[in-house]
């Protein structure tokens, strides 16, 4: 529901400002404490992290409040929007419904084109993250960015990420929750299946 709301208010056409953003995470999180009293919950039976991309043209704005990642493309390589905010203790983290959130958020404002954007849960930060280089694992994400950019099918698309998701090689390394969106900006000349570069 919080992401939810924040896609109704989180609109522009130009690149949004930090403190934008922060209004914008801010009406989400009103939204979840809405939520919460109205089903007589408290936020903390609402508790989740937050975690957004808005892309743009010649932009990005990504905001973060609490563990998992997002990553985007560069010159130079994959690169990662914010380290993983956990908390003062292991498997441990922050939450969109602390009083003290704010804090926590975290902003990057990017000005220049992106290619490929990923948001992933914590499940699968040990995969996708190089932890001793405190950087990104770019052989995770090569080449999940490459079966989206090449697949002209999505139901094959889907099944071969929710296939790979499910296979013992990522289970062995996580038994948490494993989110993950994969955004490509396709442009004319990029084929849509192999087929069409081997041909």
């Amino acid at each position: 529901m919080a992401v939810d709301h924040f896609m109704e208010v989180a609109t522009c056409n130009v690149t949004p400002t930090k403190e934008q953003v922060e209004a914008w995470v801010d009406a989400a999180r009103q939204r979840l404490i809405d939520e919460a009293t109205a089903n007589g919950a408290t936020p903390r039976q609402l508790a989740c992290t937050f975690l957004a991309a808005l892309v743009g043209d010649g932009w990005a704005a990504f905001v973060q409040v609490g563990d998992g990642i997002i990553v985007f493309d560069g010159p130079e390589g994959y690169n990662l929007a914010f380290w993983p905010n956990n908390g003062e203790y292991a498997n441990t983290t922050r939450f969109l419904s602390e009083n003290d959130y704010q804090q926590h958020m975290r902003v990057e404002i990017v000005q220049r084109q992106l290619s490929e954007v990923a948001v992933l849960t914590d499940g699968l930060q040990m995969l996708a993250l190089d932890i001793a280089g405190g950087k990104v694992h770019a052989p995770f994400f090569a080449p999940l960015f490459k079966t989206v950019k090449n697949s002209g099918d999505q139901a094959a698309l889907q099944t071969s990420l929710l296939k790979f998701m499910n296979s013992p090689r990522v289970n062995e390394r996580t038994d948490d929750d494993k989110s993950l969106i994969l955004a490509t900006r396709i442009t004319a000349d990029v084929p849509h299946s192999l087929s069409d570069t081997t041909a």
